[in-house]
């Protein structure tokens, strides 16, 4: 979650960073552990290896393809815990191999399989956002895991955060998600998508193993990626999800977290004024970091002609907090997954998403928003809204 006063914290390739960095200021004071932010879209004034401009499509969004194999959507709230997971998880067996690349893990029964796992001869590798680990309700997993003989290791420090979401078995299965391996996934609203097409599932394993040697050298390599489905931060997000945008003809629906990036909120504004409907749902109140961080971004896409709602607090079932990260262009072209629409997180960040067009998953996405639309309301008055608590 963006916050532009909270610091920015960098760890430099030639310290001798460890789980737990100090990251630095610009100044060079060092923060305490209680002070660091676990947020998902910190302020960045670093230069890590920008992204190159997004060029418009000829065709649209018509080039992404069928995925290869079957998909399975993921949806939160799931009053059931993460039960995708586990069954991927607790399938396993001696020399299979699980990758898993994740923000933030609190879920006990996501750690317990992991080391059950690890405990019956699979290869277990996980890497964890190294920011975040410097708050204990975070260490408590990477403490737990590799206590069990797990290797975890922590995310590089090249990187602003290391956001991404994701989990591979073997070679066979991947799952993409915008969801956060915790237990409040049983009131906040994400997508996700479990892939068996073996292109992508190659690439995100070899990015995943980039990042595996990234958390030792704490550099910021990212491997090239020629598979069009995947969007990736901090190398063609930006430019898949406007030129995502830029293809649709009759509407968008959109629920993200954070808005921000000037690029993306052209791109929407674009769109409205060639009379696309132009949908966008975001939390009233963001956590963790600026609670009312949409309200100016909200602000100039409703001038600009796009319809625009918030999910109000307090969160529950009903009105579920809107973490996820999720674009339908004319319910036929659709984007999760966990970079949301900031500067911070399509051009510092580590993030992964995913383009597809199988229409079962994006008719069910379909339903879900109009759904949470119908849930929401109108953008309240900033001044008006209490967030506290956020």
């Amino acid at each position: 979650m963006k916050n532009h006063f909270l610091l920015l914290f960098v760890c430099f390739s030639f310290f001798n960073c460890t789980k737990s960095n100090s990251p630095t200021t610009e100044t060079s004071s060092v923060n305490s552990p209680s002070s660091i932010p676990t947020t998902e879209d910190p302020p960045v004034q670093n230069t890590p290896t920008p992204q190159p401009e997004p060029q418009p499509t000829v065709n649209g969004m018509e080039a992404v393809a069928l995925l290869k194999g079957s998909v399975q959507l993921i949806v939160t709230p799931n009053p059931n815990g993460h039960t995708e997971f586990l069954r991927s998880i607790n399938k396993t067996m001696s020399g299979d191999i699980i990758r898993m690349e994740m923000f933030h893990l609190t879920d006990t029964d996501i750690i317990n399989a992991l080391v059950s796992a690890q405990n019956r001869g699979v290869t277990v590798k996980v890497i964890l956002d190294g920011i975040s680990l410097n708050l204990p309700t975070f260490d408590y997993a990477f403490e737990k895991l590799k206590a069990a003989g797990v290797d975890v290791r922590a995310s590089t420090s090249a990187f602003t955060i290391t956001h991404s979401k994701a989990m591979v078995i073997n070679t066979s299965e991947a799952f993409i998600t915008a969801i956060n391996l915790t237990k409040l996934t049983e009131i906040t609203r994400d997508f996700g998508l479990i892939v068996h097409d073996t292109a992508v599932i190659g690439e995100v394993i070899n990015v995943f193993e980039q990042d595996w040697q990234n958390a030792s050298s704490q550099q910021g390599i990212t491997p090239q990626v020629s598979e069009l489905h995947l969007v990736l931060s901090p190398v063609n997000s930006l430019a898949k999800l406007v030129n995502l945008i830029s293809s649709a003809k009759k509407s968008l629906s959109v629920q993200v977290e954070n808005l921000g990036h000037a690029q993306i909120q052209s791109a929407f504004i674009a769109a409205a004024k060639k009379g696309i409907i132009v949908r966008v749902l975001v939390p009233m109140c963001s956590k963790g970091g600026s609670a009312k961080l949409n309200f100016p971004y909200l602000k100039e896409l409703a001038a600009g002609g796009v319809q625009t709602k918030v999910m109000p607090t307090p969160e529950s079932i009903e009105h579920p907090y809107m973490h996820s990260k999720m674009v339908i262009a004319d319910g036929v072209v659709s984007y999760i997954g966990s970079v949301n629409f900031s500067k911070n997180s399509t051009t510092y960040a580590r993030e992964l998403g995913i383009l597809f067009s199988e229409i079962e998953p994006i008719k069910t996405m379909s339903g879900i928003f109009e759904k949470d639309w119908a849930s929401a309301i109108a953008v309240p008055a900033e001044e008006t809204v209490n967030c506290s608590g956020f």
